[in-house]
């Protein structure tokens, strides 16, 4: 009867043929079920039916007192089912708890093998909740000693970008995202390093900010290339403006820009004059076609041409 299922509660007397009720209720058990279980007896002395219930029998009924039965009834199935919302909510519980685990595992499998710093910390730097292996690659500290004091990370920054700093952290702890920042850090060795970091709020239940997560990327190599750039166009532009040859830009035969010297070659006052025209504008017409077919096949060497100037005149030029 029982391995045909669907039973919701047992109920059977103390003494039956050739065992008991006790007997009954351990095979039960042994098999595996644990639907309530209430011994009916007229024999069984109170001795007997502590230790019945010791052993997980969940009532008993004197047959003297049979009225009794449908509340048991109720009690034990009642009991059975906030077991089961329990065990149930347990298991959810657990169920959550791997899952956080699992999650943790992925993020810190994912956080320690980037180039990336990523940082959790108290909103006040009182206190480093974590950080990566990489903060040791690029501040040149060990994890350490950011674990033991919060407050060097904020000392590892350049004395001149630390009030630049400061307002941004503040902004993060205002609730606000201030967005990323490049400030300059101070390896132990004494080398300076670029760093973009980026710090967000992190809230309570409350909806206070408590923590402060963000990342930190060394961008030295990028800030140093675009200063390289940078100084390469000003060199650039100061050599093309010292010169006395013209020099300009076109682009589907308008001229974008145009030096000084050009601007003095055609008899011009300002770059804006010349700007923005049409090259054909700068050249007499016996010189159109020649300096039209150099434009168009883009080859390299030298083309002598006939220029007009702003006043009219004519200028022999080489392009």
């Amino acid at each position: 009867a029982l391995q045909a299922g669907g039973f919701d509660i047992a109920l059977a007397d103390f003494r039956l043929p050739s065992w008991t009720g006790i007997d009954a209720f351990l095979a039960m058990r042994v098999r595996g079920y644990d639907m309530p279980f209430i011994l009916v007896t007229g024999t069984m002395g109170e001795e007997k039916a502590v230790d019945a219930m010791r052993l997980g029998i969940a009532d008993y009924v004197l047959k003297q007192n049979l009225t009794r039965l449908p509340m048991v009834v109720r009690r034990a199935l009642d009991e059975k089912r906030q077991r089961d919302e329990t065990k149930r909510a347990e298991e959810r519980a657990r169920a959550a708890e791997r899952e956080v685990r699992e999650s943790e595992e992925r993020f810190r499998q994912l956080a320690e093998n980037v180039d990336d710093v990523i940082f959790v910390m108290d909103a006040q730097f009182r206190a480093t909740h974590y950080v990566n292996p990489a903060y040791e690659r690029v501040f040149g500290r060990t994890q350490r000693t950011v674990y033991k004091n919060p407050e060097s990370f904020i000392e590892a920054v350049h004395e001149d970008d630390r009030p630049t700093l400061y307002d941004n952290i503040g902004q993060a702890q205002q609730g606000k995202n201030p967005g990323p920042l490049e400030f300059r850090i101070v390896r132990p060795d004494g080398s300076v390093r670029w760093v973009s970091g980026h710090a967000v709020p992190i809230r309570d239940a409350s909806g206070a900010v408590y923590r402060l997560s963000g990342i930190a990327r060394d961008v030295t190599n990028s800030r140093e290339a675009q200063d390289a750039l940078r100084e390469s166009l000003q060199r650039y532009e100061k050599l093309s403006e010292a010169t006395f040859d013209g020099i300009c830009v076109t682009l589907d035969g308008v001229i974008r820009e145009a030096n000084a010297g050009f601007v003095r070659m055609f008899g011009y006052d300002r770059a804006d004059e010349v700007v923005g025209r049409l090259v054909s504008d700068f050249v007499a017409p016996e010189s159109l076609e020649a300096v039209a077919d150099r434009m168009r096949s883009q080859t390299e060497g030298r083309t002598e041409f006939c220029g007009i100037r702003k006043d009219g005149s004519q200028i022999m030029g080489e392009a």
